[in-house]
């Protein structure tokens, strides 16, 4: 779809990216809630099918295909495509609970 697009106009279409990466609220600040004794953090995610994951992570479609090597493949057909390189994946961290504050 992207393709035709910017093959509008003789070639001068264009798109606007809404979301190239997803993210989270502002390092997961987003407050909890308790039930029961229970502690639930509210843990949204603002991912949005982005082709960067919330992760730093390629995103996937629905048939598992990489969003972002799709996306990239066709903006360095694009005549100021240029080339750049893809960074090497950085291994991901787990980070262990917190336990919630006392009032």
């Amino acid at each position: 779809r992207l393709r035709r697009v910017l093959a509008v106009n003789g070639g001068t279409g264009s798109v606007s990216l809404y979301m190239a990466h997803g993210g989270t609220s502002f390092g997961w600040w987003a407050g909890a809630n308790t039930a029961d004794g229970m502690y639930l953090p509210d843990t949204p995610s603002y991912d949005y099918g982005a082709p960067i994951g919330e992760g730093g992570g390629h995103g996937l479609d629905e048939a598992g295909g990489d969003k972002y090597a799709a996306l990239q493949s066709v903006l360095l057909e694009a005549p100021s495509g240029g080339g750049s390189s893809v960074p090497s994946s950085s291994p991901s961290a787990s980070r262990p609970p917190s336990p919630p504050a006392e009032p």
